[in-house]
Formats: structure tokens, C-alpha cells, sequence
């Protein structure tokens, strides 16, 4: 073991702080001599005549020797009587002198002082780059004109409310309680919002009136009934809701997924001309057979007939899979009570209208309910969108857990253009790999960077703690450093002071991972980013969180395996599409032998065909 080296650390350490309290002592008592020096000078200077002269009698008569000295009872006579002390000038002096001894009182003041400068001059000193500041000097720094509650103590400006949020946490951290709190207060201020509830229907037991909140669950008896033609004002209309259905799946190739769009675009577009503008409509056209699906495309002229033009092939099978992997959400859009369609536009438009409108599902319910939620909700961007500007409008989209849906390809638009419309979305989730997974890694870089707020409650993964950190930015900063040298000859021995600069991350992934339950890192806009918290807050339920549906039940024969249809129209249950399912199942997909490539190639004179044929215009009724 180098113990050497230990004692050579010691010894130093103890030599130069030995030489600085022997050279603290000397000044002090070198100041102390000083101060006597300088009163005595003057003191001398202001003694009246008579003290003069009696001292100097007495300094004479102290020097003179008398040859008979008188002898008294108590000793012989002296002179000690006139002693200068026995004056008032003296007295003061003396009294001075011990009253000097104070000045020894700076010994433990400046012993701190230095601990101070010290600790001052080996502080950080952030010269540029992000900055971490307290949570008292980062409420300092809020415009005065703040309103919703982030933390105890924080609460977010007006004017950065459409800056929109990104909220992220591992389970259990505190972000279901947070959002909560938001919610609780847009409803006190009376504000349009839309909350996506995929926790067992938590924020409709907590919040929902059913005076002025609505619910979409096709499953929940209260559920509002919304019709998707009501989404149709023009043609390119059928396309996005299509695009809106069968989502992108962020594979090399796209053709099945472009195929399965431009085939459902179809449909809406034949159910539109013939006047079955009810989603049961378009749940019994998707349910017919290939061959007639083929003969529909083929009557509207639609290019999707192309696709599905062999019945029997690999790739007319894997078409119809893509489309109907996603389009059986219509078999729960049904409308068996005939209630009044719910009207996105209209109650987007409406200004006098304001409440919540929740999008609940269970755990059970999720991957039925997860297609139809997501077009819900791209559906509610588009017309959010659509939406002439007003930045002082305020509609709320708060989606927690937003890697339970689909990816939504309005979403984007929403976090880049929804700010002139007044929009203030709130994205909730547990993983950055969630986002990654669903919309690949570029996109989801984009969706989150085009939030501008930030809450970040703990994150165990480590690569979405590292992204986080570098989210947070990087600090520029200086201070002294202090080096050792040591060595075998006397005097070898010393330390070094040099001031340095370098740049490190402002929050380590590591301090991402260890943050407490319901304390998180907050980045507001362009402020200084602040480490705050809340205190968990419990919540009475004021409703059931949820009511069954009964139309939906097994026991009624109308199970989502049989996908019965009710409308006029449609009495018959649909048997077919189980058939169907089945024997795409069951054949085998041969697109090894013919590729997506080839199989284009061959498509490409047929489509060219449709394209150059009339234009077909689907509110046409000839």
C-alpha cells in the first residue's frame, strides 16, 4: 500500500494551514501593537502643562538619590505616590491596552471569511448554456399573469398554455395525480376539453357531470353516438378519414398500407353516393365478399379495384387483412338506440358549449377500442385545425398514456400549427420507446420536440433517461482546480491553483432515474429549468366510471365476435367476415412468390386506366 502518499497529503495540509493561523495571529497582534503605538503618540500630545511637569518631577525625582532618606513607621518616603498611572490620562491608556485585546476577536471572522472566499472560489460558475435554478427564484422569474397549477407552488402562465405539454414518468410517479390536477382546475374555469382516459375510466369517476360532460365508449351505455360521415364536407374528406382508420405502420414497404387506405376510401366514397351515411352501412359493406367488393370498386371507378381484382391471391388477401386488421372498429360504431349524432365540428364551433369530453377504455377493452379512440381523436385534430385562428381560444387535448393508440397522423400538424388555434395539447407517457415504437424514432424526436414544456417525473429506462438529459441541455462552466506535487526533498512539496472551463450535462440521466415519486424536472418555454413537486391528492368519485352497455353483451347474441348490424338494412349478422378471417388465417400469404414490386408493375396499366378515366365525383348521384 502507497500510505505515503496519505502521509504526504497530511503533512501538507497540516503545514500550510499551520502558516496560515501563525501568520493570522502575527498580523493581528502586529495591528494590536500598532493601535497602542498611534494612542500613545497622541496621547502624549494632549496631556495639559501641569501632567507634563508632574512627570517630569517625577522621572527626576524617581532618578535623584538622597543621602539621609527619612524613615517612617511604614518605610522609608518614596516617590511611588506621584507615580504616572495615578493620572487620568494613564488610566486610559491602560484601560485601552486590555480593551485592545478584542482585536483578537477577528481570528475566528477571518478564519471564515477565507472558508468562504474558498468555497466561492472553487464554486461552478455557469458562464452560457442551460441553466438549474431553485424553485423560489424560477417563481420569481413567472409573469405575473399565471393560472393552471403544475406543482405546489408553480403554476404555468396564460400565455404559454398553447405551448403545449410533454409529460413523462414511469408508473406510479405521480403523472395520473398531476393531470388530475389540471383537469380539475380547466373544469373550474369552465374550459372545452378532451381528456383520453385509458385507466378504467379513473378521470370519469373523479370528474365527469353528466349536465355538461360527454363520454365515447362504444361499450359505456352513456356513450355519445358519432357518426364518421359527419367528418365528410368535401373529397379529399374520405381519404384522410381513411388514412385516419388504417394508420401508418412505419415499414419499408407501405404498399399494403396505401392499399387498404385507397380500398376503404372507396367504400366511404360508394356509401356516401347511395346514401348509407351511417357507420352500419359501413360495417355491412366491409363485411361482403372480395368478389363483391371488387365489383363496388369497380362501379365508382375507384383505382383500389386493382388490388383486390385476383380473388385469390396473396396480395388481394393481404390487402383485405390490412384493412380489415383496423376497419372492424365499425362494428362497434353501431348506433342501436338511434341517439342524436354527436357533432365534432359543431361542437368545436359552438362557443357557448363547454365541458369534457372523456374517451374511456379498460383493460379489457383497449385493443377493441384503440382504433376507434385514435380516429376520435385524429378526427378532433383535423378539425381543431380546420378551425380559423384565435389565439385566445382555448380548447384542451389531454391524452395520458398517448402509447396505448394508434400512430395519428394529424398529430404533428396539431404540436405545430395548434398554437394559432388555441389548442393546448398535453401528452402523457411512459417511455420514449412507446413513441418510438409507434411512429419510429424521427417522428417521435419531432413530436416531443415540438412541445415546449416539460414534466419529468422518473424514468427507470435508461435510453429515455438519456434522451431526456440531453433534452435538458448542456452547461458551460468555470472554476479552479487545484493540483498536488510532492516529492522526496525538502520543500518539494506544494499545491497549484489554475481556473478551467468545460461543458457537462445540466441533469444526468442517473439523476433522471433517481427522482422521487411525485417530484419531476420542469422546463417551462424558454425559462430556466426547475426541480419541483406535488402533493399526491385524492379525489371523491362523483360517478361510476363505468356503465356496461347492454347491447354489447354475450348473452344478447351480439357479441364482437358476430359483428350483428342493426340498422333497417342490415338485420343479418355477418358470418361471413368470420368465415373470411378464417381463411386468411389459414392462406398462406404469397407474397414471396410475387413481391409488392412486381405485383405494382403489373397493376401499373390497370391503374393507369382508372386514372385516366372521367373523374368521379362522390356527391354525384349519377
Amino acid at each position: 500500500m502507497k500510505s505515503y502518499k496519505g502521509f504526504e497529503i497530511f503533512i501538507n495540509a497540516f503545514r500550510m494551514n499551520l502558516n496560515m493561523h501563525v501568520k493570522i495571529l502575527k498580523y493581528i497582534f502586529l495591528l494590536h501593537i500598532l493601535v497602542l503605538l498611534a494612542y500613545s503618540f497622541f496621547f502624549f500630545k494632549k496631556l495639559d502643562q501641569s501632567e507634563r511637569n508632574h512627570y517630569k518631577h517625577v522621572v527626576i525625582l524617581n532618578l535623584q538619590q538622597f543621602e539621609n532618606p527619612v524613615d517612617l513607621l511604614r518605610g522609608k518616603l518614596s516617590f511611588s505616590f506621584y507615580d504616572l498611572p495615578q493620572t487620568g490620562s494613564f488610566k486610559a491608556a491602560k484601560k485601552l491596552f486590555y480593551i485592545t485585546f478584542t482585536s483578537y476577536l477577528f481570528y475566528p471572522v477571518l478564519l471564515w471569511f477565507f472558508a468562504a472566499k474558498t468555497a466561492d472560489q472553487f464554486k461552478e460558475q455557469t458562464k452560457r448554456g442551460a441553466r438549474l435554478v431553485d424553485e423560489d427564484d424560477f417563481v420569481k422569474l413567472l409573469p405575473k399573469s399565471v393560472s393552471i397549477p403544475i406543482s405546489d407552488t408553480i403554476k404555468i402562465p396564460k400565455g404559454y398554455e398553447t405551448r403545449h405539454f410533454f409529460i413523462g414518468g414511469t408508473s406510479g410517479t405521480g403523472k395520473t395525480n398531476l393531470i388530475s390536477i389540471v383537469i380539475q382546475h380547466l373544469k373550474a374555469r369552465n374550459e372545452k376539453v378532451i381528456v383520453y382516459d385509458a385507466k378504467d375510466g379513473e378521470f370519469v369517476a373523479k370528474f365527469f357531470n353528466p349536465k355538461t360532460d360527454l363520454i365515447f365508449n362504444p361499450f359505456d351505455s352513456r356513450s355519445l353516438h358519432w357518426n364518421v360521415f359527419d367528418m365528410i364536407t368535401n373529397d379529399s374528406d374520405f381519404d384522410s378519414l381513411a388514412a385516419s382508420v388504417v394508420p401508418r405502420t412505419f415499414i419499408k414497404d407501405m404498399f399494403f398500407v396505401n392499399a387498404a387506405r385507397t380500398l376503404l376510401s372507396g367504400i366511404l366514397r360508394y356509401c356516401y353516393r347511395n346514401d348509407m351515411k351511417t357507420n352500419d352501412d359501413i360495417w355491412r359493406i366491409l363485411s361482403k365478399s372480395i368478389p363483391e367488393l371488387h365489383g363496388i370498386m369497380l362501379s365508382i371507378k375507384s383505382e383500389a379495384a386493382v388490388f383486390i381484382e385476383n380473388h385469390e391471391s396473396g396480395q388481394t388477401q393481404s390487402v383485405i387483412s390490412s384493412l380489415m386488421q383496423y376497419a372492424k372498429i365499425f362494428r362497434y360504431m353501431v348506433n342501436p338506440e338511434n341517439k342524436e349524432s354527436f357533432s365534432v365540428h359543431g361542437w368545436l364551433k359552438d362557443n357557448n358549449r363547454k365541458g369534457t369530453i372523456f374517451l374511456t377504455s379498460n383493460t379489457k377493452q383497449r385493443e377493441s377500442l384503440r382504433g376507434i379512440l385514435s380516429l376520435f381523436i385524429n378526427s378532433f385534430a383535423n378539425e381543431i385545425l380546420s378551425l380559423r385562428d384565435n389565439p385566445e381560444r382555448r380548447i384542451f387535448l389531454i391524452v395520458d398514456e398517448f402509447g396505448t393508440l394508434h400512430s395519428m397522423d394529424s398529430i404533428k400538424d396539431l404540436l405545430a400549427l395548434g398554437r394559432s388555434k388555441g389548442c393546448s395539447f398535453w401528452i402523457g407517457i411512459q417511455e420514449k420507446s412507446q413513441l418510438d415504437e409507434i411512429y419510429s424514432r424521427n417522428i417521435a424526436n419531432t413530436i416531443i420536440n415540438q412541445c415546449n414544456n416539460y414534466v419529468i417525473f422518473r424514468m427507470n429506462d435508461a435510453d429515455s433517461a438519456e434522451y431526456f438529459s440531453k433534452l435538458f441541455g448542456e452547461k458551460e462552466i468555470e472554476m479552479m482546480e487545484s493540483t498536488y506535487s510532492s516529492g522526496v526533498e525538502k520543500y518539494r512539496d506544494g499545491e497549484a491553483y489554475r481556473n478551467i472551463t468545460r461543458k457537462e450535462r445540466l441533469i444526468l440521466p442517473s439523476e433522471i432515474q433517481a427522482v422521487p415519486d411525485l417530484s419531476f424536472y420542469l422546463k417551462v418555454h424558454d425559462m430556466p429549468i426547475t426541480k419541483s413537486s406535488i402533493t399526491y391528492k385524492t379525489f371523491p368519485d362523483v360517478a361510476p366510471s363505468f356503465v356496461n352497455n347492454d347491447f354489447f353483451l354475450a348473452d344478447q347474441g351480439r357479441t364482437k365476435e358476430s359483428g350483428a348490424s342493426v340498422s333497417d338494412g342490415s338485420k343479418k349478422v355477418t358470418k361471413e367476415i368470420s368465415v373470411k378471417s378464417k381463411t386468411l388465417t389459414n392462406k398462406a400469404i404469397d407474397t414471396e412468390d410475387k413481391s409488392p414490386e412486381i405485383v405494382r408493375d403489373d397493376n401499373k396499366v390497370k391503374a393507369k386506366s382508372f386514372r385516366n378515366s372521367k373523374s368521379y365525383d362522390p356527391f354525384s348521384r349519377e
